[in-house]
């Protein structure tokens, strides 16, 4: 409904009144609603806020830029970074399913700590779950600790792809 409004607003200009209450919560629109306030055509275009030929997909965008940070680690000369891109390769990550909640939640103020948090809880521990009960291995650390720093290393990365591709969150 916001983003109707918003659009309203476009057509009919500033001076249009929409009832638009701005601190409800929009859930998973918060990369919409920055684009919006900033009034920022690049990240309104990237949030499907601008009309265009072909839809966009923000979290898409996130994970490839992701995945490239990931591949030229797996192909640097740091072997901690190295090491953990391997295993983030070897799980297909990065993808949609490890940038979209790490995207969602930034605009509610998620740092990369709590984007760790996130990984952990919706990839890692879902597959540690899967090893005790299927007996099989899983590309990450076998001790909680290494697959948090394993976590932090991929939420370093998203949050900076994220903040570089999305100016407005950054405000």
């Amino acid at each position: 409904k916001a983003v109707k409004l918003l659009a309203k607003v476009h057509e009919h200009g500033l001076g249009y009144m929409t009832g638009f209450i701005p601190f409800t919560d929009a859930s998973s629109s918060g990369s919409q609603i920055f684009a919006a306030m900033s009034r920022s055509l690049f990240d309104g275009a990237l949030c499907n806020l601008v009309p265009m030929a072909e839809p966009a997909n923000i979290y898409q965008e996130v994970a490839d830029k992701a995945l490239q940070a990931v591949n030229d680690d797996f192909g640097g000369t740091d072997k901690d970074k190295a090491k953990f891109a391997g295993m983030w390769i070897a799980a297909k990550h990065p993808s949609v399913k490890s940038s979209k909640r790490n995207t969602m939640t930034l605009g509610y103020d998620s740092k990369t700590s709590g984007m760790a948090d996130q990984l952990y809880d919706d990839i890692v521990k879902p597959l540690r779950r899967l090893k005790l009960a299927e007996n099989t291995n899983h590309p990450y650390p076998s001790n909680k600790k290494g697959q948090r720093k394993a976590c932090r290393y991929l939420a370093e990365i998203n949050n900076r792809v994220i903040n570089a591709t999305l100016p407005s969150a950054r405000a």
